[in-house]
């Protein structure tokens, strides 16, 4: 447990200490609405007032899609792997959306088309429009509007025509228009009013009539909140006056379904204050007793959608508390005082059935996410589930169809998409921790399961891989060796086409370790290591018939080992290739589609392509007549269209992609006449083919991008590209990344990236 004083100390970037404030909403409390914290401080480290985010989730409507993904290994993101979604025109859409400066409130519109982040250093809103198929989030035409200095948190009204925005630099509500055709979101001119001091929470009645704002910093008023009502013509406000909060340094405000009672959180005096509404003035009067003590510094408060419980996040010792309401006073009565949660919980979010309660813990060391069900007859919590999350989460909104679940990043500026498992409401994160340095990933042809070496850790991660949205589920791993001092650095791991065997290949001490895959459970166990010829095994390769492997070795023997494959996944060493061109130093390897030939990378030799026949009776391999083909310095990877006619060849010396097609009967490269190479980004080392839908992804480790080509189906030529997406996962590193497809080679040295395909038909019960 860390106390959010404590945090205020760390060393934590300025802009994170500024405002951690959490999920805003678009309508007067009730189920539906989540809270979260603050981080920015008064004199005497107070942090500034949480928020609520609604969502209105509706049923899943049946229908059939083919959804395509990409899964990227993140060495340097505390070990995990990130996965994208493939949009129709072919292009990785990133899980990850960048927003503004240390976003501090997310809201969405009442029909769940429009998403919006506030962004306090940025003094602005970001604006998105939600796909209602994938939720996926576009920025609108105009991306971000104006605000005054520091923002803090939005509320929409339920009619969804005005937005007020609390701006703490200027202790000042603005309102904002939104258009109901294109969500864009314009300052109504005379449309800021004063608050208290330091005003951060608001929120609005379920009938738009008033509005509240807590005031933190509000020393001339005693902790006060602002009360307004709302102009019915024109959506402006008009003030009400003041009501004293209950207690020290108020952090939340929310409102009952009803429109009857009105729930402060007080940071300070770890209390919760009740009151009732004037249906007529909307001024609050408290009621007797007027406070509820709750466990330390409480933070978000959250109500579920029957309106029979109300629950408070308590960053002060990591619990949540739990509150029975009465329905006929509004009276809180305690359940349990102290449930515990994961660190610093700032932020609350209730799905639409009133299933499952999220408690967003912020630490920034350890962020993650708590999930509880919710006992409908006692109001009972019950942990169920923990997820990673992004660094320093506060806040939590559900897409249109409850599919997904977005998360707001404040550490990184980001939104990250969680999956949501339909069945028991499981979220699942767009980026799944893994070992030490993950190096590589493959997924098994029947796409139920994935595995990523871990080369710092001497071992696999092992994953199965959620049916609808394509994330991965942590479900183990398997240790190579017991003693610490034995390092085999696993770096290249390939299921066979039956999914019956992984080969992990440990590039330290030499080996190829064998394993049986079961097809119910994805477990791995170890049935065989195969001893390698030479030092150092850099890639290796099934032939598509499944009945031969090929071994690259990165060491000075300029060598390719030969193996084959019996009916038990077994490998039995055939030879060494040692007509290899000396110095050559080869690195990836890829087969063409009908098995018959074979073509190494080569890194020495300023950067050059083997070509070799593979005799399908026997495995053995046979130069070509031309047996190099020249490209340009530190060729890196090689890839093959799935119709066999073309290959395409990155390097690290250039900024380029070698364009070549490919003879049918001798296997031999040529430039395509019309153009020989694509001048693409800075840094591209790697490519992959997306065998289902005929795309190029390019891949570049200097700006983390991939860049989307398609392949002209007459020519083989890259077209221009159609998309380019940031990965945003990971820090930068000056080597290269893997690509593969399942059930084609893999290859790979730091990052690691595969293209999988899944045939999805979604129903109400979210079965496949």
């Amino acid at each position: 447990m860390k106390t959010f004083y404590q945090i205020s100390k760390s060393t934590l970037g300025l802009s994170l200490l500024l405002l951690l404030l959490n999920g805003c909403g678009d309508g007067g409390g009730g189920g539906n609405s989540s809270g979260g914290p603050s981080s920015q401080t008064n004199q005497n480290n107070v942090p500034v007032s949480p928020s609520q985010a609604s969502n209105n989730p509706v049923p899943l409507n049946p229908s059939s899609k083919i959804s395509y993904h990409i899964y990227r290994t993140n060495p340097y993101n505390n070990g995990s792997v990130s996965v994208f979604d493939v949009d129709d025109n072919g292009v990785p859409v990133s899980m990850i959306t960048n927003t503004g400066k240390t976003p501090t409130c997310v809201a969405t519109d009442a029909n769940n088309k429009f998403l919006y982040v506030v962004n306090q250093d940025s003094n602005s809103i970001t604006q998105y429009s939600i796909n209602p198929m994938n939720d996926k989030l576009t920025p609108l035409d105009v991306p971000a509007v104006p605000t005054g200095k520091a923002p803090a948190h939005m509320v929409i009204a339920p009619s969804g025509k005005y937005a007020y925005v609390t701006i703490r630099g200027e202790n000042k509500i603005y309102t904002y228009t939104v258009n109901q055709d294109n969500g864009q979101l314009s300052y109504l001119p005379g449309g800021n009013i004063s608050t208290g001091d330091g005003p951060g929470s608001i929120t609005i009645t379920a009938n738009g009539k008033f509005v509240y704002a807590v005031n933190n910093l509000d020393s001339r008023n005693g902790n006060s909140i602002s009360v307004y009502s709302v102009n019915s013509n024109n959506g402006l406000l008009n003030s009400v006056g003041t009501v004293k909060s209950g207690g020290r340094a108020p952090w939340q405000i929310l409102i009952s379904a009803d429109d009857k009672y009105a729930y402060v959180t007080n940071f300070l005096s770890n209390n919760v204050a009740q009151f009732a509404i004037n249906q007529d003035t909307g001024f609050l009067n408290a009621l007797n007793p007027a406070t509820d003590l709750t466990a330390k510094n409480p933070t978000a408060l959250i109500i579920d959608p029957s309106g029979k419980y109300l629950f408070t996040a308590n960053e002060g010792d990591d619990s949540v508390s739990e509150f029975k309401i009465d329905p006929t006073t509004g009276q809180l009565s305690i359940l349990a005082p102290r449930i515990s949660a994961g660190d610093d919980p700032f932020s609350l979010a209730i799905d639409s059935a009133g299933q499952n309660l999220y408690v967003l813990n912020a630490d920034y060391k350890d962020s993650s996410i708590t999930q509880f069900s919710i006992d409908k007859d006692s109001g009972n919590l019950k942990q169920i589930d923990s997820v990673n999350s992004a660094p320093a989460p506060i806040a939590l909104i559900f897409g249109p169809n409850s599919n997904y679940a977005f998360v707001i990043s404040q550490l990184n500026n980001i939104i990250a998409k969680y999956a949501v498992n339909q069945i028991d409401g499981n979220l699942l994160s767009p980026i799944a921790p893994s070992g030490d340095y993950p190096s590589n990933i493959a997924v098994t042809p029947s796409q139920k399961f994935a595995y990523v070496t871990n080369a710092g850790d001497d071992n696999v991660s092992i994953y199965k891989v959620d049916p609808t949205s394509g994330y991965l589920i942590n479900s183990g791993s398997v240790k190579f060796h017991k003693s610490f001092v034995h390092i085999d650095f696993p770096k290249k791991i390939i299921v066979d086409k039956t999914g019956d065997n992984a080969y992990v290949l440990n590039s330290a001490s030499g080996e190829i370790v064998i394993f049986d895959i079961d097809p119910d459970t994805g477990a791995l166990t170890k049935k065989s290591i195969v001893k390698t010829q030479n030092d150092y095994p850099s890639s290796i390769t099934i032939d598509p018939t499944g009945k031969y492997a090929y071994l690259a070795y990165l060491d000075t023997s300029d060598n390719l080992g030969v193996y084959s494959i019996d009916n038990n996944g077994l490998l039995h060493d055939i030879g060494t290739i040692t007509n290899y061109p000396k110095r050559t130093v080869p690195r990836k390897l890829a087969i063409d589609p009908s098995g018959k030939f074979l073509y190494v990378t080569n890194w020495g030799l300023n950067g050059s392509v083997s070509e070799y026949a593979i005799d399908q009776t026997n495995g053995n391999l046979s130069p070509l007549p031309v047996p190099l083909v020249k490209i340009k310095q530190l060729a890196n990877k090689v890839v093959i269209s799935p119709d066999g006619k073309y290959a395409y060849a990155t390097n690290s010396g250039d900024d380029d992609i070698f364009q070549f097609g490919i003879d049918a009967d001798s296997g031999e490269l040529s430039t395509l006449a019309q153009q020989p190479t694509v001048k693409t980004s800075i840094g591209v080392t790697d490519a992959i083919i997306n065998q289902y839908t005929n795309y190029l992804y390019a891949v570049s480790d200097e700006n983390n991008n991939i860049i989307t080509y398609k392949i002209d189906d007459t020519n083989g030529m890259l077209m221009p590209p159609v998309g380019v997406d940031n990965m945003l996962a990971t820090n930068d590193y000056d080597d290269d990344i893997l690509s593969t497809i399942i059930n084609k080679a893999i290859n790979c040295h730091y990052y690691c990236l595969v293209t999988s395909k899944l045939g999805i038909s979604y129903t109400t019960s979210g079965g496949k």
